[in-house]
């Protein structure tokens, strides 16, 4: 009897024009359609998850974009490393890493937030003007081992053997410096999501429209750009913007 009424259903939206939607998929539904289509049309086949926090963004990939290619997630938050990588042993094509990605190989001080979404290589300022400001607090700090990019792109291609990487920069102000250091592999990617900061929660971040310049410069235009937080009313703190490779605009 079910089926019978979700195929009358449907029908009657296909006639209609209309289409339903769950609750749940609403505020994101654009976005998830804009990314879904730009994976097709990409064709990509590997995804860089940097800054993999618990795993939030391949738990997106595969259920709402429904990619089941092979996730690179690199994260350095103590705790939620241990989580990811006991959740990936559950998942052939999730692997994880445990270390940051920035603009030059070394060792620096990491800050872990009370809530483990804010942690930063920066230092949290204007917590007052964030919903949840007070879990934008330092607890205790780590040292965190840093590798660029380019160091590590040569050799998990061999490994992996992707034609058509996408990188998801996630990294809480750190996201520019990621890109400083991927001067020379950024041209492999046909496209990248990153995280700009509309106002700034951490000091010494790049601002919105210097990231945007930046990106230009690598070669990349602004695609799309969504609110990182939908329930964000009327000023949004944070933007996920996507770029595309200039020399594979089709």
């Amino acid at each position: 009897m079910t089926l019978g009424v979700n195929k009358l259903s449907n029908r009657f939206t296909r006639i209609f024009g209309c289409q339903f939607i769950p609750d749940w998929r609403i505020e994101r539904y654009h976005q998830t359609d804009y990314l879904r289509r730009l994976f097709d049309v990409k064709q990509i086949d590997l995804v860089f998850d940097v800054g993999a926090n618990k795993g939030q963004y391949r738990d997106y990939l595969r259920a709402h974009i429904g990619f089941k290619g092979m996730i690179l997630s690199f994260e350095p938050h103590p705790e939620c490393l241990a989580e990811i990588t006991r959740r990936s042993a559950t998942d052939d094509n999730w692997k994880v890493f445990p270390y940051a990605l920035g603009a030059q190989q070394g060792v620096l001080q990491f800050n872990l937030m009370r809530d483990s979404q804010f942690s930063s290589f920066h230092a949290p300022i204007q917590p007052e003007r964030l919903d949840r400001g007070s879990d934008n607090v330092v607890e205790r700090t780590v040292d965190v081992r840093i590798d660029t990019l380019d160091f590590v792109f040569d050799g998990l291609k061999r490994s992996f053997q992707f034609a058509r990487p996408f990188l998801k920069l996630d990294t809480q102000g750190y996201d520019m410096e990621v890109l400083r250091g991927a001067s020379t592999c950024i041209a492999k990617f046909p496209a990248i999501q990153a995280e700009l900061s509309n106002i700034p929660i951490y000091s010494s971040i790049v601002g919105l429209g210097q990231s945007i310049a930046e990106l230009n410069q690598l070669g990349f235009d602004l695609g799309a750009i969504f609110p990182a937080n939908p329930d964000q009313f009327p000023v949004v703190t944070d933007f996920d913007a996507y770029f595309i490779n200039q020399e594979s605009i089709e």
